[in-house]
């Protein structure tokens, strides 16, 4: 089961999904930024229940479905999006206002800056064609100034993989390195050399070399 995070549908998975053998069961969890929205349960024939997400969506997963989980991939994770440093968390809170303050006239002009940054180093990357929800975009970009990961229930058999690219512009790796440092032994922490925010879009055939002999 997947949650994509800000900003993104269902579809930022495509890459990733594709690499998955064909009687592995898929489903998308989507919040309805750009549609209608999803919101999946696992299936109680499942032999291993898998959670994957990306950023924000970490954060959009319910306990309950964590505690169902055997495996939790996270990709550029973070417990609190703002740094605690006092100037770095100035600048952050800043650039988030900034974003909410031109969300409602100019949404589309916002996310083609987001996308810029999500995908850095890479340059290519395209928007949604779809209509866009800009209250609920604007809701849950609200929510990035107070949000604190509680660290979710798992079975005590459980493992947590954390990928982190070493270029993230828009979650640096210490964040993702703190997170591993929260779940402790049950994680193993994977940083994509010259990789950016968008990793399981740029770079999933590198991380599913890595998730592979853990899951089939």
């Amino acid at each position: 089961m997947a949650y994509h995070g800000w900003g993104f549908d269902a579809n930022c998975w495509h890459n990733l999904q594709n690499l998955v053998p064909k009687n592995m069961e898929w489903k998308n969890f989507d919040r309805g930024y750009f549609g209608s929205p999803e919101s999946p349960k696992f299936s109680d024939q499942s032999d291993k229940k898998i959670i994957i997400t990306h950023s924000f969506g970490l954060h959009q997963c319910r306990d309950a479905t964590f505690k169902e989980a055997d495996m939790v991939i996270i990709f550029s994770g973070f417990l609190s999006f703002h740094p605690k440093a006092a100037q770095f968390q100035r600048r952050s809170k800043q650039v988030v206002s900034e974003m909410i303050n031109q969300i409602d006239d100019h949404p589309l002009e916002v996310l083609k800056a987001f996308y810029r940054n999500v995908y850095h180093p890479e340059k290519e990357f395209n928007l949604p064609s779809k209509t866009l929800n800009k209250p609920l975009l604007l809701k849950d970009l609200k929510k990035l100034n107070s949000t604190v990961l509680s660290l979710p229930t798992l079975q005590k058999s459980a493992k947590v993989f954390i990928f982190h690219g070493t270029d993230d512009a828009i979650v640096p790796k210490r964040k993702g390195r703190a997170l591993f440092e929260r779940f402790g032994d049950i994680a193993q922490y994977f940083e994509i050399k010259a990789g950016g925010h968008a990793l399981p879009m740029t770079h999933a055939q590198k991380c599913w070399q890595m998730i592979e002999p853990n899951i089939v």
